[in-house]
């Protein structure tokens, strides 16, 4: 009892540290495995101190099948047994991450984070915490210094950010160690559940823990505390170093004064409040404004863009129209029909011999006239670039100058999305003052002289293919 007493004890100090409970609803991460389930127990034993009222919240990756289904199963029970509501989803992470041809690591945390924020939505909580643990933190550390890191990468994972919407996503176990969270479950009787997919050595992830990580043991029985001391030593660095930061906006000759260390964290730490640029994104903006002209800009990640004025170093976040787009100088290839070609924004575009899908709301459908084994592609646009508007016999104009007659925002042109038949552009969609426009190009727009053949193209909204059990929601 005094270990359960003095676990409770570690993670109220380190919540009131960093101020991650408070009043209001809180949603908990649940799969059933031993750091989530611990969390449940500690938090709920807690929460009454911080008047904190809690919401289960489980998801179903779909990648175990009937083991992961028991899974939501067994934190149902969990959370009917604290008397606590809890909610299910369950999502086809394998089919969700070949079709936006990212990893399943990256799409399991993608569509887990998008359904922690949606349940947060429905039952008004502005906050969700996960599960993460002392291990994890020193997991993260080694796989951000493996991929190349600098110092923001190299503070590992932080106990509180933030998700889309505005949700704060907390970690209240961040400096807890895995032994500590079994030992608690013993003493209490408890058996969490064991996910076989943890011991996949495909994964990177797992790599480290399973084969890295216990070398490092071998070599230092403490590495995993000290990893994670040192990312919370290179934390406290890292807000040492913000003290001199230079005031906004920034000017370029005092930019260039600085010592490079000052100039990146200059950079990660501009005015759209952004932190998750990646260290080419860094290195690529200290070149620009060290090399630059005035008037040139250039697009870093996550819509930001960066520009120099005669005396300024200027940044912007692109707004977040409700419009497809894609990274500038980006190209996919369309190799069959019918298609689905992801667009950001949580647009796709549809292509299709046939019917268009009737599953999901569709904006616009067009008819395209396509010489037969024609390549397709979407791509963004170059330098130079000429359209032809349908209804023009053919005549062509400058795509800037489309762009401008149009009225598309200057800053979002590098993302218009352009169907390309034989490399020559055939459509488009982009954001105008009044709402979403597409234009298709001559000849495809109409009936040709020449063989064609009849695609259907449209553009809908894309949702994250996760399902809300309604029968599995207890409150």
């Amino acid at each position: 009892m005094p270990r359960m007493n003095g676990l409770l004890d570690r993670v109220r100090r380190y919540c009131e540290q960093h101020n991650l409970l408070d009043e209001g609803t809180l949603i908990l991460a649940v799969s059933g495995g031993v750091d989530s389930l611990a969390m449940l127990r500690i938090l709920h034993a807690l929460a009454p101190e911080f008047n904190t009222r809690l919401h289960v919240a489980t998801l179903d990756h779909g990648l175990r099948g009937a083991e992961s289904a028991a899974d939501a199963a067994f934190v149902r029970e969990q959370a009917v047994a604290l008397d606590l509501p809890v909610t299910a989803g369950a999502v086809d992470v394998a089919a969700y991450a070949q079709d936006q041809r990212i990893g399943i690591e990256a799409a399991a945390r993608r569509v887990r984070y998008r359904f922690l924020a949606d349940v947060a939505e429905q039952v008004g909580a502005r906050i969700v915490a996960t599960a993460h643990q002392q291990e994890d933190q020193a997991e993260t550390l080694l796989l951000h210094l493996i991929r190349g890191a600098g110092l923001t990468g190299l503070r590992g994972m932080q106990p509180r950010t933030w998700l889309p919407d505005g949700i704060a996503l907390i970690r209240p176990l961040l400096d807890t160690p895995r032994a500590d969270l079994e030992a608690f479950l013993h003493e209490r009787g408890l058996t969490a559940r064991e996910d076989a997919s943890n011991t996949d050595t495909r994964f990177t992830r797992n790599r480290i823990r399973h084969d890295v990580l216990p070398l490092l043991h071998a070599i230092n029985p403490a590495v995993v505390g000290n990893l994670a001391h040192t990312a919370e030593t290179l934390t406290v660095d890292y807000d040492a170093l913000r003290v001199m930061l230079p005031p906004l906006p920034l000017r370029r000759d005092t930019f260039a004064a600085l010592p490079l260390a000052i100039q990146r964290l200059a950079i990660l730490n501009n005015p759209t409040r952004t932190e998750n640029l990646s260290r080419f994104d860094v290195e690529r903006a200290v070149g620009f404004i060290s090399n630059g002209k005035t008037g040139e800009q250039i697009d870093l990640s996550n819509g930001i863009t960066l520009a120099l004025s005669f005396e300024h170093i200027l940044f912007n976040q692109v707004p977040a129209w409700d419009a497809p787009g894609l990274p500038a100088g980006t190209e996919v290839s369309i190799r069959m029909l019918p298609t689905n070609v992801a667009l950001g924004g949580g647009w796709e575009a549809c292509i299709t011999r046939d019917s268009v899908p009737d599953h999901a709301e569709s904006y616009n459908i067009e008819r395209l006239h396509v010489p037969p084994d024609a390549r397709l592609a979407f791509r963004t646009r170059r330098r130079g670039e000429r359209f032809a508007p349908h209804g023009m016999d053919g005549h062509t104009q400058s795509l800037s100058d489309t762009f401008t007659n149009m009225k598309i925002p200057a800053v979002w042109r590098d993302r218009v999305p352009l169907l390309t038949i034989d490399d020559q552009i055939a459509a488009f969609i982009a954001p105008t003052p009044k709402g979403l426009r597409v234009r298709l190009a001559h000849p495809y727009g109409t009936t040709s002289t020449i063989d064609t053949e009849i695609l259907l193209l449209c553009f809908r909204r894309r949702e994250l293919p996760i399902a809300i059990d309604p029968s599995f929601m207890y409150t």
